[in-house]
């Protein structure tokens, strides 16, 4: 319990966002087609940044982005026809369906990014080796290419 003491307040700012904005998407909403976007683009630059912090220490930006890019893109296609479309296209707007999907898609980053903070804390000889900042890479690859999939199912016309 002690750990948890340390751990930056604004580790828990970002937690509760991330819940009221997966939590607002459990419902059906008109939504800008920009903030679709926007949504993956975020998710993305997240994503890109956070691993660049983690790879390029160890000597493994290349090969972890080029991993990313792999999970990203399998994970954006293939996922698609697993999430409902828009109900309506309203010009700029989306009439999109609620679902968890995307505040489950969100804390499963969340806890990736956090659970991989916590034993490098612990365990900062586990934060050196290879294979955990690699598979951290094709986890956060397949997560960004859910919440992209997401997107693309909503904006398809």
């Amino acid at each position: 319990m002690n750990t948890l003491q340390h751990i930056p307040l604004w580790v828990w700012a970002l937690l509760a966002l991330l819940l009221l904005l997966g939590w607002r998407q459990s419902h059906t909403t008109r939504v800008p087609r920009r903030r679709l976007v926007l949504i993956s683009l975020a998710w993305t630059v997240y994503a890109l940044l956070s691993l660049g912090q983690l790879l390029h220490p160890l000597g493994l930006l290349l090969p972890g982005l080029l991993l990313w890019a792999a999970c990203n893109a399998a994970s954006s296609w293939l996922a698609r026809p697993l999430f409902t479309p828009a109900l309506a296209h309203e010009g700029r707007h989306l009439l999109v369906p609620g679902s968890w999907a995307p505040l489950t898609l969100y804390l499963l980053m969340f806890g990736l990014r956090f659970a991989h903070g916590m034993f490098a804390a612990l365990q900062p000889e586990w934060a050196q080796q290879a294979s955990p900042p690699l598979a951290l890479a094709a986890l956060a690859g397949l997560l960004t290419g859910l919440i992209n999939a997401r997107s693309l199912r909503l904006l398809q016309a």
